[in-house]
């Protein structure tokens, strides 16, 4: 489920907020730009072994066609406030022809399993 949840500015900007619900119980919050309806953050919360709750703010940035597509290829994941991950993809293809070797099992992988 998808609801809209009124404006949100960040870094000066404003933007559209929705709060996605999956499964009744799992949600959070995206966060679009207005012009172009991309998705610009994904804030949602993980709950710690303590039981506290943690902030993960996901950022996406450098939209870039793929396949006709604009994707992002810059990708940030705070959290608590600390970046956590971080990926710049210099390029992305769409589709790429792969060849069903390169989801076979090597010859020789069941060897070390059996020691």
């Amino acid at each position: 489920v998808i609801e809209f949840g009124g404006e949100a500015e960040m870094d000066g900007r404003k933007l559209l907020r929705l709060l996605v619900t999956r499964d009744l119980t799992d949600s959070f919050y995206l966060l679009v730009d207005p012009a172009t309806y991309f998705i610009m953050v994904r804030l949602d919360q993980r709950l710690t072994a303590p039981g506290q709750r943690v902030p993960i703010v996901t950022r996406y940035a450098d939209f870039r066609p793929v396949g006709g597509v604009l994707v992002a290829h810059a990708i940030t994941v705070r959290v608590g406030g600390k970046v956590a991950q971080e990926a710049r993809l210099d390029r992305i293809e769409a589709n790429p022809k792969l060849s069903a070797a390169i989801f076979t099992r090597p010859p020789d992988a069941g060897k070390a399993l059996k020691r």
